[in-house]
């Protein structure tokens, strides 16, 4: 599971509560720890999470795509849910896991992009976090169900 804290501030609640399409992206990368040498990327995926307020209706229409490819779509009138659905990725497809190597290190790499503020009114700068690095773990051969 990834989540932003914080991702939803008052300006970004402002857009939302006017009918402005609001997204957040985050990229994902699995990665195999190698010594000595750069780490190999084993998977990199794209999430970006949207929310569109209809201001008659009085609800949220959130849509979820992975690598650009809808995956999700639902409506609600619930600003708990919405804040939910935008910060939370839980459940996603990342890497088969025969690509995870057991007595290997693997992790993933997550980082998300909030869109865009404005310096001084006149130029655009990103809102994006920093890496964030979590272990991946890898079962190993033998599980619970298969041992003697």
């Amino acid at each position: 599971m990834v989540f932003v804290r914080r991702a939803i501030s008052a300006e970004v609640s402002e857009e939302i509560a006017a009918g402005l399409e609001t997204t957040i992206e985050y990229r994902l990368h699995v990665c195999r720890r190698r010594a000595g040498l750069p780490d190999e990327v084993l998977a990199k995926r794209r999430v970006d999470c949207s929310v569109r307020y209809d201001t008659l209706m009085r609800q949220y229409t959130l849509t979820r795509r992975l690598d650009g490819e809808l995956v999700e779509s639902q409506v609600t009138g619930d600003a708990a849910a919405m804040r939910d659905f935008l910060t939370n990725v839980r459940d996603v497809p990342l890497v088969e896991a025969g690509l995870l190597v057991p007595g290997r290190e693997h992790y993933l790499k997550a980082k998300s992009n909030l869109g865009l503020m404005w310096r001084f009114y006149l130029i655009p700068w990103p809102r994006d976090t920093g890496w964030a690095r979590v272990p991946i773990d890898v079962p190993t051969e033998k599980t619970g169900a298969t041992e003697p």
